[in-house]
């Protein structure tokens, strides 16, 4: 809250330069897309950068996806005090590389339990570039088919002698469904704090769990993204369903 006040209070108190950083920032952003001819892209990079630190000032708090950053931030080193990388066993070791270097110190976030990042670059044809270009002995800590940014700073962690941290409160689901994850892959580790009173409360005479609901359609025949109308239809209603009775609120 003190944060909050303290980010209100400036921007508040600057609104007008804040508007017109923010402002540039887009309009910049866009001509850069568009620039290219050398010299005028330097340039418009040199004020999008001078842009961005002022408006850091401001703002100092940005959120932007590993892709995204390429056109969202300059390319400069030690640009944040922090990144803060979440969701890290899903994100791969190339893509987190730009984002490392705009930043003094990093924090990395992730659970080696969940999904991982999809690669379509094959184990067999991985070694054969690794092979061709003599890096066959990094393929073990940074194999890009096999190895999240997570499993990178995880290495670093054991081998500077520490350990990473488990945040072992669990808030989000009910004990019903996070027992079988929670015996399967965390050894039991995993605190409950999911305030069941109050869900139950709120749900009023639904029961709670998870539960299956068996529709049956047809997956498109499409080249595009396929999708089966009748589970749509079926999710539409039960969300309706759900906002009647004050759920979604």
């Amino acid at each position: 809250e003190t944060l909050q006040a303290l980010w209100t209070h400036r921007i508040a108190s600057e609104q007008g330069k804040a508007s017109y950083l923010i402002a540039r920032y887009f309009d910049l952003s866009e001509k850069l897309r568009h620039v290219s001819g050398r010299d005028a892209w330097m340039d418009l990079r040199h004020d999008f950068e001078e842009n961005c630190r002022q408006l850091l000032r401001l703002i100092p708090v940005w959120v932007v996806t590993s892709l995204s950053a390429r056109r969202a931030l300059p390319l400069t080193d030690n640009l944040f005090d922090l990144a803060i990388i979440d969701e890290a066993s899903q994100c791969d070791i190339a893509s987190a590389l730009p984002l490392l270097f705009r930043a003094k110190r990093a924090t990395i976030i992730g659970d080696p339990h969940q999904l991982r990042h999809i690669s379509s670059l094959s184990p067999k044809r991985e070694a054969q570039i690794a092979e061709a270009t003599g890096a066959a002995s990094l393929l073990a800590d940074w194999s890009y088919a096999s190895n999240s940014l997570y499993d990178v700073a995880q290495a670093a962690i054991f081998r500077a002698g520490g350990s990473p941290l488990l945040l072992s409160e669990h808030y989000r689901s009910h004990p019903d469904i996070i027992e079988f994850s929670n015996r399967t892959f965390y050894a039991r580790s995993l605190v409950l704090r999911t305030k069941i009173p109050a869900l139950a409360e709120r749900l009023g005479g639904l029961d709670l769990g998870l539960f299956w609901h068996d529709v049956h359609g047809e997956v498109s025949d499409t080249l595009r993204s396929a999708h089966n109308q009748a589970e749509v239809e079926a999710v539409v209603s039960a969300l309706a369903h759900w906002a009647r009775a004050g759920l979604l609120a």
